[in-house]
């Protein structure tokens, strides 16, 4: 929709609306004539856009560029209102190959769903504010959680920072124009979680504390073995496990401290008889990286058994 309206000079200003915003620019002619011409391919501009026969590329004025009737090749993403579903989407299109792990994608657009289904799938990026996040915050943290709680402030935070994330590769490609509104929102508070301790220390707290069922887990999360228990824990791996690469893989990750994607990723070719080679994905960002660890006698009979 376009209109048109005079100054006290008697010039012709074009006032129009896109993308959820109203502009108004001077068209610099007196004549109404030429200004309702003006007019005509303005409005048929916005259609052109809106239908998609005209592409638009990279961040401009939309002003400049729908007054020029499109010749700019160049995109107004800046101006553009984009929603919010589609703003993840377009993140998630352009995200290169191998950039990212799988579990790490997944978690996104977990986070995403929930701030979909709060904020609205079609909330207008460039209108968020931090009352708008701080109301997520106040309803997520209502929700249920965990082992009979609420959703803790660390689940919250995670994805306010995912969101962070799109946001600020957003802000690069010109979709928003200002710094994700984060600062200032506050978290219900965290609890500290416990101590590292023993398997004895934690049967005896479970056993004569009095504590919950959900206290009780946490205790347990907390949990680390010696290097004993790790040995029996060995084991009994040894002689239960369902399938072959178990095992060795158990020791793998009980004698080098790699991570399970770094196991499944581990080619034959990445043991020797002294070293193993982890093949790394987050230590340097942007980079696959690797480092060498020492192979202990238990690892290198299981990778040989194997």
């Amino acid at each position: 929709m376009a209109w048109l309206q005079t100054d006290p000079s008697g010039n012709f200003h074009v006032s129009f609306r896109f993308g959820g915003q109203k502009f108004k620019r001077s068209l610099k002619t007196k004549d109404s004539v030429n200004a309702n011409a003006r007019l005509h391919r303005i409005e048929e501009t916005i259609r052109l856009v809106e239908s998609g026969r005209i592409e638009l590329t990279e961040p401009t004025d939309v002003a400049v560029f729908l007054l020029s009737d499109g010749k700019l090749n160049a995109k107004p993403k800046a101006a553009v209102s984009i929603g919010l579903k589609r703003l993840f989407d377009v993140y998630f299109d352009g995200i290169p190959s191998d950039s990212l792990e799988e579990s790490t994608i997944k978690g996104m657009k977990s986070h995403q769903r929930h701030l979909e289904r709060h904020l609205g799938s079609s909330l207008k990026v460039t209108t968020l504010s931090r009352d708008d996040l701080q109301k997520y915050v106040g309803k997520r943290s209502k929700e249920k959680g965990i082992r009979g709680r609420t959703l803790s402030p660390a689940t919250i935070k995670k994805e306010l920072v995912t969101f962070r994330s799109v946001w600020n590769w957003a802000l690069g490609e010109g979709y928003v124009k200002h710094t994700f509104p984060l600062k200032g929102v506050r978290f219900p508070k965290t609890d500290e979680k416990p101590r590292f301790q023993t398997w004895d220390e934690i049967q005896q707290q479970s056993e004569s504390s009095g504590l919950t069922a959900a206290q009780v887990a946490d205790l347990w999360d907390c949990l680390f073995l010696s290097k004993a228990e790790i040995e029996e824990l060995l084991n009994y791996t040894q002689l239960h496990a369902a399938h072959p690469f178990i095992y060795p893989m158990f020791v793998a990750a009980a004698h080098t401290g790699a991570r399970r994607s770094e196991l499944m990723r581990s080619m034959l070719t990445d043991f020797d008889r002294t070293h193993f080679t982890i093949r790394e994905k987050k230590r340097v960002r942007g980079q696959r990286s690797m480092r060498r660890v020492p192979m202990s006698e238990r690892l290198r009979e299981a990778i040989d058994q194997w």
